[in-house]
């Protein structure tokens, strides 16, 4: 049986199919179903399946994002924004809101961003912690540095085999550029989100040389690959209020972020590895040592955690032993 551990383009491919399908039903039922006794109809639903499932495209991380604020809006029994998000819905529809088929860097802005995108992608990346709830476009220079350097990790990932980008491109091929705003209680490296599936977010400040950059795109992507996960299974069935201490962070955290932080900390120390394999330029060598024994040592401290209090469902364990097994073999 494979490990989950290694990149496997054809089973996101199918994934991303079966997502198109999903959203197109979730956004069927809250705009023909729940929300008609409040708010008229906005698109006929070919117009809404034109968006989601048009042939050789996807829904861009914006589409996602305004599906997540629908979606919040009926869980908190809050209509305020419906008309706001409907007009927004309206003018996707019109102006074809697919996502790039290639990897592409942008800063966080308006341009290059539709206004109303832009509004939608800040929420959804915002978190409850604030660390990327004030979130302001990077400067022209940290956008063309930062551009440059994601390009470079982009091809020394390739180096390790055509699947790692496949699979980056088929996950989160847009990479979101930001900085902490004014408000910001501290920085941040990058976040992923599935109310944002196709992009990452990345701080360029924290880019500081092309193995860790190319290591840190893997880290959020594979955050992105979890959340797939998560669609057909719970992989982690402990209290979701109960914390646990977590050797990668000051305070205690739900098992499922230190389950996320193993697993992402698992497939770094792979990639690492595969890139380390394919004779990387020499100036490389010491870095991707160092970032492989690094994301060793956090996925063995997040193991030990994982081991002891962990609840797993079947696949969960299946997870767990995939990641635990790539790694003893490094």
């Amino acid at each position: 049986m494979e490990n989950l551990v290694n990149p496997n383009p054809k089973k996101i491919s199918q994934t991303r199919a079966e997502i198109q399908i999903r959203i197109l039903d979730s956004f069927n039922h809250l705009i023909f179903e729940f929300f008609p006794e409040h708010y008229e109809v906005p698109v006929s639903k070919d117009a809404l399946a034109g968006l989601i499932s048009s042939d050789g495209k996807f829904p861009s991380p914006a589409v996602f994002a305004l599906h997540g604020a629908l979606v919040k809006a009926a869980l908190e029994d809050d209509l305020s924004n419906i008309p706001a998000l409907y007009r927004t819905l309206t003018d996707m529809v019109d102006r074809g809101a697919f996502s790039r088929r290639d990897i592409c860097v942008t800063p966080l802005s308006a341009p290059p961003f539709h206004k109303d995108d832009l509004k939608l992608l800040s929420e959804a990346y915002s978190d409850d912690v604030g660390l990327t709830t004030d979130l302001q476009p990077p400067s022209l220079l940290e956008t063309k540095t930062a551009v440059q350097m994601i390009e470079q990790a982009v091809e020394l990932l390739s180096s390790a085999g055509a699947a790692w980008v496949e699979e980056m491109t088929l996950l989160a091929n847009e990479v979101v550029l930001a900085v902490p705003g004014p408000k910001a209680l501290s920085s941040f490296g990058g976040a992923a989100v599935f109310d944002a599936f196709g992009s990452v977010l990345m701080n360029p400040r924290m880019l500081h040389d092309t193995p860790s950059t190319a290591l840190s795109l893997v880290h959020e992507t594979s955050h992105q690959q979890m959340f797939l996960f998560h669609l057909d299974d719970p992989v982690i069935l402990n209290d979701e209020k109960a914390v646990y201490q977590s050797p990668l962070r000051k305070q205690s955290r739900p098992m499922e972020g230190i389950f996320h932080a193993m697993w992402v900390s698992g497939r770094m120390a792979q990639a690492a590895n595969d890139i380390m394999v394919s004779a990387p330029p020499e100036d490389a060598v010491l870095s991707l040592s160092q970032l492989k024994d690094t994301a060793i040592t956090g996925f063995r401290d997040c193991a030990e955690t994982v081991a002891e209090h962990g609840v797993l469902s079947e696949f969960g364990t299946k997870l767990f032993t995939d990641a635990r097994d790539a790694v003893d073999e490094l």
